[in-house]
């Protein structure tokens, strides 16, 4: 009987010992606020999620598999608190390899410009310049990738990546890709980083791709933190001859411990004649603690003679029927990270 208590005792120490090894993490943002916009005669108000950060849910977590080298997983959707808290797409749902070597990634996953240009193109996250314009004007694409992906270890602060991916989450007719990949490099080190990014892709409804090219740099002195960012998507459009370029700059400058003043300025360069659109935003956010950020901008939005865009449609429906037209608008919200 002593002896099965012992084996028993030991099993347990053992099995015990084999969990320690890997560890599993819940992890969340909930995002949610209040919008206002208004333009070319036409208004839209609600409440909405995404304000600063996209609201997600995941579980991610990694097994010590020995000699430095460890199994990962991820497991990431996205969450419409404004809409019956339903889960969106899968955002990540991958699992690799990471060790001395660097990291491999198999499975959905965020494009490298998605994974590195939001800290050095975004100043106030979702709710910068770039993000009033509508689509994905510019060479920073948010997409999310069947993939596999390589990263490699960082060198006194600079990392490469490489992406290959065969779809989008939308894989549709007028979205698949027969291929589509992106080599990129990211530095950071002190005040400074920046990120460089390649893509091309095939898309199946035309013969040739398309290609996009991203490259983004920020530096913190401290009293003001300064973003710039250039995009370039070329030969898009229906007739695939079309060059659209977006340029940003941005700044983050803290007033208090605890508050901080945004600002940032995003134009859309497109080559067809007179259809260029501007966005600004002006914003605050202010700490509530670690975790809990609340905020508050004003956006605006300006088209050129012939143009027709109007705001990102997260802030409502609108006809696009005028051109010329300006929309004006703000957001209210709470971010809580957990």
């Amino acid at each position: 009987m002593q002896k099965k208590i012992i084996a028993l005792a030991v099993a347990g120490l053992v099995s015990g010992a084999a969990f320690a090894q890997s560890n599993v993490t819940i992890y969340g943002i909930m995002d949610v606020g209040v919008y206002g916009f208004s333009g070319n005669d036409e208004s839209s108000t609600g409440v909405q999620s995404n304000g600063l950060s996209t609201s997600r849910i995941g579980f991610k977590g990694e097994e010590a598999l020995g000699n430095g080298l460890k199994a990962i997983f991820n497991l990431e959707s996205g969450i419409d608190p404004d809409t019956k808290a339903n889960w969106g797409s899968n955002r990540q749902a991958n699992v690799g390899l990471t060790g001395n070597f660097g990291t491999v990634l198999l499975g959905i996953q965020p494009s490298l410009s998605d994974n590195w240009h939001g800290g050095v193109s975004e100043p106030m996250g979702n709710i910068s310049s770039r993000n009033i314009l509508p689509g994905v004007v510019g060479g920073f694409s948010n997409e999310k990738a069947d993939a596999a992906a390589y990263y490699s270890p960082v060198f006194s602060g600079l990392q490469f990546g490489v992406l290959y991916g065969t779809k989008t989450d939308t894989d549709t007719d007028t979205t698949s890709r027969d291929y589509y990949y992106q080599l990129g490099a990211k530095y950071a080190n002190g005040p400074f980083a920046a990120a460089l990014t390649y893509a091309r892709r095939n898309e199946a409804n035309f013969d040739d791709a398309s290609q996009d090219w991203t490259v983004g740099a920020t530096f913190d002195f401290k009293v003001v933190k300064l973003y710039a960012a250039y995009e370039l998507s070329q030969d898009v459009g229906a007739t695939r001859s079309d060059d659209n370029a977006v340029y940003t700059l941005g700044a983050r400058v803290p007033v208090t411990k605890a508050g901080t003043f945004t600002a940032s300025y995003s134009q859309a360069d497109n080559d067809v004649k007179d259809t260029d659109t501007s966005a600004w935003q002006l914003g605050y956010e202010h700490a509530l603690s670690k975790r809990t950020t609340a905020y508050a901008a004003y956006m605006r939005l300006d088209n050129d003679d012939a143009g027709v865009a109007v705001p990102r449609s997260r802030y409502g429906s609108f006809s696009g029927n005028s051109a010329d037209e300006s929309y004006n608008g703000f957001t209210v919200g709470i971010r809580h990270l957990f």
